[in-house]
């Protein structure tokens, strides 16, 4: 897992440039370190969503613009086996406009650059996206909860529109009734779910292998009775 620099103390440029970095180091190290440099996955959720898919959308913009080649030294977009969004941030302009009408003080354009929040926006960073990029991105695939109420749920759906008009390969928009932002990285793994490997496995080994392996993992024990979890649902703020 890779962590970044965040606000009040960094940009989102200042981010970018951690999980850049954190890429950079993976691809360098992963096959000393005993894995299988072709067949990394980014997985991000929330803001990390947002980071990863703006880094990789502006990475694919930078390779076409500057023909990179893979080398000893460097590695390429297409050289990844996916992307997994999760509960993710795509439009910052439509989620700054989502918090002003409940209230929110409106923080990300101090995150930004000028205060450009499309120019941060990985949705709309496809309308700009030339024809070569659809070539190099992986494979994406998006979770999002219909009940989310830290990032609405057109979030994935919209971007999942654009990534499709950009040619670029969509395997899974999934908007799954009654899940909130935070049900696939917390509430799930709580009561002895698995949320997230069912969906990085297809990405990583495909469907049928993926299914085999999920098949053969023994039981997840709960850490936390269902019953208590439902119960706090209520107050839960995302």
């Amino acid at each position: 897992a890779v962590d970044y620099r965040n606000c009040p103390c960094a940009q989102v440029d200042d981010m970018l440039d951690d999980v850049g970095s954190a890429m950079d180091w993976v691809f360098a190290n992963i096959a000393d370190l005993g894995g299988d440099p072709a067949n990394v996955a980014m997985v991000g959720q929330s803001a990390g969503a947002h980071l990863s898919a703006s880094f990789l959308l502006r990475r694919c913009a930078r390779e076409v613009q500057e023909k990179v080649a893979e080398g000893k030294d460097a590695w390429s977009v297409r050289s990844m086996k996916g992307f997994i969004g999760v509960s993710g941030v795509y439009d910052l302009s439509s989620l700054n406009s989502e918090m002003d009408k409940r209230g929110l003080y409106p923080f990300l354009p101090h995150m930004c650059a000028d205060g450009d929040l499309k120019r941060y926006s990985p949705t709309w960073l496809l309308n700009d996206a030339a024809p070569q990029m659809a070539a190099l991105m992986p494979q994406v695939r998006l979770l999002h909860g219909e009940s989310d109420c830290s990032a609405p749920s057109s979030q994935t759906t919209c971007f999942a529109k654009a990534l499709r008009a950009a040619g670029i390969e969509v395997a899974a928009s999934d908007v799954r009734p009654g899940m909130r932002h935070t049900e696939p990285v917390v509430e799930d793994p709580l009561t002895g779910g698995d949320m997230q490997l069912e969906y990085i496995l297809p990405c990583l080994l495909g469907e049928e292998e993926a299914k085999r392996r999920l098949e053969s993992l023994p039981p997840v024990w709960p850490q936390a009775p269902r019953f208590l979890i439902d119960m706090m649902r209520p107050v839960m703020p995302f």
